[in-house]
Parts: structure tokens; sequence; C-alpha cells
């Protein structure tokens, strides 16, 4: 792979992890619900942490490179190994974010669960320090571009606080 194909993905990688930074300081920081439109700004911080978060477990997770998905393996990395918790979680986020089942529809009370405000805020939280640990392990000049560099010193702050 070339190093610009390289930092492309990465700047990818930065992104999604720092969409996910911003939803869950939305959630923790800002209970508050709009009067105008009561679902919308929670909603869209909720939905913007479930869709981040598989997203990332999925790079995280696997460490097989194919021609259609990046992974932590475009750069050498081990995979992560996910708690059961985690592959939970992320069932769920299939389930009820990222595809219209009928589970989800009828509510299938066997069936995984639609996430909590408190366990997206707990698992997000944790995806998020592994994200961060894959981005220390990555040379962050991979991303040259003026992109890269925003998202990473953004959520470096975000990272700190």
């Amino acid at each position: 792979m070339t190093s610009e194909r390289k930092s492309k993905a990465y700047r990818a990688f930065l992104y999604e992890t720092l969409v996910l930074a911003i939803a869950i300081d939305r959630l923790r920081h800002n209970p508050e619900v709009s009067r105008t439109r009561p679902f919308a700004n929670d909603q869209l911080a909720i939905e913007a942490a479930l869709i981040k978060s598989r997203s990332l477990l999925d790079f995280l997770k696997n460490g097989l490179t194919s021609n259609r998905d990046v992974t932590v393996g475009a750069f050498g990395m081990r995979p992560f190994k996910m708690t059961r918790e985690l592959n939970d979680y992320r069932n769920s986020v299939s389930k009820f974010s990222a595809h219209i089942t009928w589970q989800r529809a009828d509510r299938d009370p066997l069936g995984p669960k639609h996430p909590t405000r408190a366990e997206i805020i707990k698992r997000g939280g944790e995806i998020l320090q592994v994200a961060w640990s894959a981005i220390q392990g990555i040379d962050e000049m991979l991303a040259k571009d003026k992109s890269g560099k925003k998202y990473y010193n953004c959520l470096k702050k975000m990272m700190k606080s």
C-alpha cells in the first residue's frame, strides 16, 4: 500500500474517532433537550455515537486486510480483542441503527436491545480509549494534509479533557 493511501485511511480513522468523541461529549455534557425539536439534537448525538462505534469496532477488531475495508491490519497492528459486552453492543447497534430489521420493527424481546444512553456513553468511551491507543501506535505523520492534522489536534484536546 502506498504511503498516500495509508495517509488517507489514517485520516478516515481519525475522522471516525473524532466524530465519536464529539457525540459522546455531547451526550455526557449536554443532556438538555431542545424545546423546539425535543428529539432532534439528542438523537443526532446518539445515532452518531452508535454508527461511529460500530465503524470503529469493525476497524479495530479485524486485522485482516481487504480491498474494501480498512482495518488496523493495514497499519501492521494486531486486532483488538473484543469483550463479550462490546460484541453484544456491536450487535445491538447493527440491529437498531445500522439496518432496518424485522427484529427492530417488532421489538423482539429475545433479540438484542437498543443501547441505553448510559450504555452508549460507557461503551463509546471504551471504544474511544482503544481507538486513541491505536492512533498513538500509528505514525501521526501519516496524515500530512491539513484535515488529518486538524482532526488529530482536535481529538488530542478532547482526549485530555
